[in-house]
Protein backbone atom coordinates (compact mmCIF):
# COMPACT_ATOMS: atom_id res chain seq x y z
CA UNK A 1 0.00 0.00 0.00
CA UNK A 2 1.44 3.38 -0.80
CA UNK A 3 2.32 5.43 1.47
CA UNK A 4 0.55 8.85 2.17
CA UNK A 5 3.86 10.90 1.20
CA UNK A 6 3.51 8.68 -2.10
CA UNK A 7 -0.14 9.37 -2.41
CA UNK A 8 0.24 12.85 -2.21
CA UNK A 9 3.53 13.11 -4.57
CA UNK A 10 1.11 11.03 -7.33
CA UNK A 11 -1.66 13.94 -6.63
CA UNK A 12 0.69 16.73 -7.26
CA UNK A 13 2.96 15.20 -10.34
CA UNK A 14 -0.83 15.68 -12.22
CA UNK A 15 -2.19 18.56 -12.83
CA UNK A 16 -5.56 16.99 -13.73
CA UNK A 17 -5.33 15.00 -10.79
CA UNK A 18 -4.41 17.76 -8.47
CA UNK A 19 -7.11 20.42 -9.98
CA UNK A 20 -9.63 17.81 -9.23
CA UNK A 21 -8.20 16.98 -5.91
CA UNK A 22 -8.52 20.90 -4.65
CA UNK A 23 -12.00 20.81 -6.23
CA UNK A 24 -13.26 18.35 -4.30
CA UNK A 25 -11.68 20.20 -1.16
CA UNK A 26 -13.31 23.15 -1.71
CA UNK A 27 -16.89 21.75 -2.14
CA UNK A 28 -16.64 19.92 0.79
CA UNK A 29 -14.81 23.24 2.98
CA UNK A 30 -18.06 24.80 1.62
CA UNK A 31 -20.35 22.51 3.17
CA UNK A 32 -19.19 24.07 6.78
CA UNK A 33 -19.17 22.53 9.72
CA UNK A 34 -21.83 19.61 9.27
CA UNK A 35 -19.25 18.24 6.96
CA UNK A 36 -20.20 16.60 3.56
CA UNK A 37 -22.38 13.42 3.04
CA UNK A 38 -20.08 10.94 1.25
CA UNK A 39 -23.39 9.74 -0.47
CA UNK A 40 -24.10 13.85 -2.06
CA UNK A 41 -20.41 13.76 -3.26
CA UNK A 42 -20.47 10.91 -4.77
CA UNK A 43 -23.57 11.94 -6.67
CA UNK A 44 -22.02 14.98 -7.66
CA UNK A 45 -18.89 12.93 -9.21
CA UNK A 46 -20.98 9.53 -10.37
CA UNK A 47 -20.70 10.51 -14.37
CA UNK A 48 -16.85 10.79 -13.92
CA UNK A 49 -15.92 7.79 -11.14
CA UNK A 50 -17.03 4.31 -10.39
CA UNK A 51 -18.29 3.91 -6.72
CA UNK A 52 -14.70 1.99 -6.42
CA UNK A 53 -12.62 4.90 -7.94
CA UNK A 54 -14.38 7.23 -5.71
CA UNK A 55 -13.92 5.47 -2.48
CA UNK A 56 -10.13 4.89 -3.50
CA UNK A 57 -9.77 8.76 -3.89
CA UNK A 58 -11.25 9.91 -1.15
CA UNK A 59 -9.31 7.38 0.73
CA UNK A 60 -6.16 9.31 -0.78
CA UNK A 61 -7.27 12.58 0.01
CA UNK A 62 -7.81 11.48 3.49
CA UNK A 63 -4.25 9.45 3.65
CA UNK A 64 -2.93 13.07 2.81
CA UNK A 65 -4.64 14.73 5.80
CA UNK A 66 -6.29 16.86 3.19
CA UNK A 67 -9.73 15.07 4.02
CA UNK A 68 -11.19 13.08 7.80
CA UNK A 69 -13.80 11.39 7.56
CA UNK A 70 -16.61 10.64 10.62
CA UNK A 71 -18.81 8.49 9.72
CA UNK A 72 -20.58 8.94 6.21
CA UNK A 73 -19.67 12.57 6.38
CA UNK A 74 -16.05 14.31 5.39
CA UNK A 75 -14.75 17.81 6.43
CA UNK A 76 -11.71 19.56 5.64
CA UNK A 77 -9.09 19.06 7.51
CA UNK A 78 -7.63 22.42 8.80
CA UNK A 79 -3.65 23.00 8.79
CA UNK A 80 -2.64 22.32 12.55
Amino acid sequence: MPTPEQISAAIEADPAVKEISDLVVELVDAAGPTGKPLGHLYAVLMGHLSLDQFNTFVAALIATGRLRREGLLVFKRKPE
